[in-house]
């Protein structure tokens, strides 16, 4: 949960729209739920790595896929039959 621009751990409801809030220095509050909004990780930056770096532990690589031809092409003819002939061949 974020509150107050920090991730914090609810501890308690106590009631089905308020919660005690544990601030993470020995604090709790008692927070409503229009007070608290989902935490969404921004990335502010970006960076290439090597494969022989070894402080990152573990990196996957994602699979690239490449497509030729149009996306028409991989569509079946049954699911363009609402379409006519001149926005079936774009």
């Amino acid at each position: 949960m974020s509150t107050l621009g920090r991730t914090c751990d609810h501890l308690k409801v106590k009631s089905p729209h308020s919660y005690l809030i544990d601030m993470g220095n020995v604090q709790v509050r008692h927070i409503h739920a229009n007070k608290i909004s989902k935490f969404i990780a921004r990335v502010h930056g970006c960076g290439v790595i090597s494969d022989r770096d070894v402080e990152f532990g573990r990196v996957l690589q994602p699979v690239s896929v490449v497509c030729d031809g149009k996306p028409s092409e991989r569509v079946s003819a049954d699911k363009l039959t609402h379409l006519n002939d001149e926005q079936r061949d774009d």
